[in-house]
């Protein structure tokens, strides 16, 4: 969504490259963790009918469950159609979520209750510490810095790398949404000061800012994982660390071959 804030980039445009660098990293991700954790056992013991049985026991589907069914179809439907219907992502959002209002799927309790209103303050204030760095003439000073460090002549895809590796390390021991929220102006300002397109470098930082698996802090997720007390934080090092490196070689790959043509 941060990305999504600053470079205007259609929905479905996101879904093109989004998708397939998607199934590739979690296929590599599966197949990686299944070697650097040994499965200890072959199956659980009455596992197909425990399935069976919650299944039962859910019963035929509800009223409510149909219409959030309806209305999450609806709103994807509304994304990937903007660049025609005419409505920015953030009134898609607010479209689905007037929508669960009006047909009763939920009441003002449950979204009192259920949403995590902090996390919207906390998001509302990156997007606002972003357009001050963009704003302010801070993100041309650091793109002055980098083009700088780098040299004059240095070329688009040593740019790319440097963002993302500098987003990779940070995001390790910072929220990927405020870290997003810092870097991705800087890239997008630094891709219209070399006439590229708008997400050359805006895109692949907001994915590396999500490559978080080196460490218990740099995620909930991993942090989870850590608390059950079955991984310690060398082991997490050493199944994130190789995974992160691959997540920067295969975005870089899908952005220049597949997701190029869609980043303007």
């Amino acid at each position: 969504m941060v990305l999504l804030a600053y470079t205007n980039l259609p929905f479905v445009n996101w879904m093109i490259f989004g998708f397939p660098l998607a199934f590739i990293l979690m296929a590599i991700i599966w197949k990686w963790l299944g070697v650097v954790f040994k499965s200890e056992i072959k199956g659980v013991v009455g596992g197909i009918e425990t399935v069976n049985a919650k299944k039962a026991s859910l019963g035929p589907i509800s009223r409510d469950e149909k219409f959030t069914i309806g209305i999450l179809a609806f709103t994807i439907a509304l994304w990937v159609t903007t660049q025609w219907n005419g409505l920015d992502s953030f009134s898609v959002a607010l479209i689905g979520a007037v929508l669960i209002f009006v047909f009763r799927v939920i009441d003002w309790d449950d979204a009192h209750e259920g949403v995590d209103w902090g996390l919207i303050i906390f998001f509302g204030g990156a997007l606002s510490l972003g357009a001050a760095l963009l704003h302010s003439g801070a993100a041309n000073w650091l793109v002055n810095y980098i083009i700088g460090f780098l040299g004059p002549h240095a070329s688009t895809l040593l740019i790319m790398i440097t963002l993302m590796v500098i987003a990779v390390l940070i995001t390790q021991v910072m929220s990927n949404i405020a870290l997003a929220a810092i870097l991705v102006p800087i890239a997008v300002t630094l891709a219209t000061a070399q006439h590229q397109p708008i997400g050359l470098y805006a895109v692949p930082v907001a994915i590396a800012c999500s490559l978080s698996y080196m460490l218990p802090m740099a995620d909930p997720t991993v942090a989870m994982a850590y608390g059950t007390k079955y991984v310690s934080i060398p082991e997490i090092f050493k199944a994130g660390a190789p995974l992160v490196v691959i997540g920067i070689i295969v975005t870089i790959i899908v952005i220049q071959t597949i997701g190029l043509p869609f980043i303007s």
